[in-house]
């Protein structure tokens, strides 16, 4: 009998490469995603996740569309929200700009993922995240706000495809009501981690959300924008008649 003995329970390792981890359906071959920017603005990025938030009345919703219009591509507009008339008459000035409903605001992007449409030509806009939850409670849970981020977020790689979603702040405000500061309605840190770029909107004019709004960079994936970057956007021009205030693009 040999004096050397193999010790029991002896683990065999196997010979490893990444051909054989991804044969083994472990690993995947992974592709660096080309991001480039859209339009002379170069504010949005093609096939990037994009997200806004500000308080109410800033004007998310005009400067969203607005950015959009000038990037080259169509825009499909998701009013979840159901915004006034004005808003409506609004995109019909800018460039390409189709808004629609959903049947279902709760499977809305799993049906868009699902079905396989062709969405490399266009910019998705969802308006807002709110109607995307469950409930208030939900909102303030970084696992169920990142659930729902991560699966725009895989409606934008899936498809190739541009989105915007839009959320709302809390606003803190000062004694004359005009906005100090905000912060983003519910868990920041849920929404922000899967998306490649985050806007915070801020009011050109305090107190006066029709003069346009600023958009800061709170996070950036991509290689032409720095987290503090700023743009000044002007995407309204009102004018007053007998009927009350009109809000147009610029010309």
């Amino acid at each position: 009998m040999s004096a050397i003995q193999e010790p029991k329970n002896t683990i065999i390792l196997n010979e490893v490469s990444l051909e054989i981890l991804n044969k083994a359906g472990i690993t995947i071959q992974k592709t660096p995603r080309e991001l480039p920017p859209l339009g002379e603005d170069k504010i949005l990025y093609d096939g990037a996740l994009h997200y806004i938030y500000a308080p109410s009345g800033v004007g998310k919703s005009y400067i969203s569309a607005f950015i959009a219009s000038r990037t080259g591509k169509k825009v499909l507009y998701f009013d979840l929200e159901t915004n006034p008339k004005g808003f409506h008459n609004y995109c019909d000035k800018l460039d390409d700009v189709t808004i629609t409903g959903a049947t279902d605001e709760m499977t809305l992007i799993s049906s868009l993922t699902n079905h396989k449409f062709d969405f490399k030509d266009y910019v998705l806009i969802f308006d807002s995240f709110s109607m995307f939850m469950d409930d208030a409670a939900a909102n303030n849970n970084a696992t169920d706000t990142s659930r729902i981020v991560k699966a725009i977020h895989k409606l934008s790689i899936d498809q190739n495809t541009t989105i915007i979603v839009i959320d709302h702040a809390t606003e803190l405000v000062s004694t004359d009501d005009t906005i100090l500061n905000f912060k983003i309605e519910g868990n920041k840190s849920g929404k922000k981690k899967p998306v490649e770029v985050m806007f915070k909107l801020s009011p050109m004019r305090i107190g006066d959300p029709l003069s346009g709004g600023i958009l800061k960079v709170e996070k950036s994936r991509v290689d032409g924008l720095r987290i503090g970057q700023e743009f000044y956007i002007n995407s309204y021009k009102r004018t007053i008649d007998a009927k009350g205030v009109k809000v147009e693009p610029p010309k």
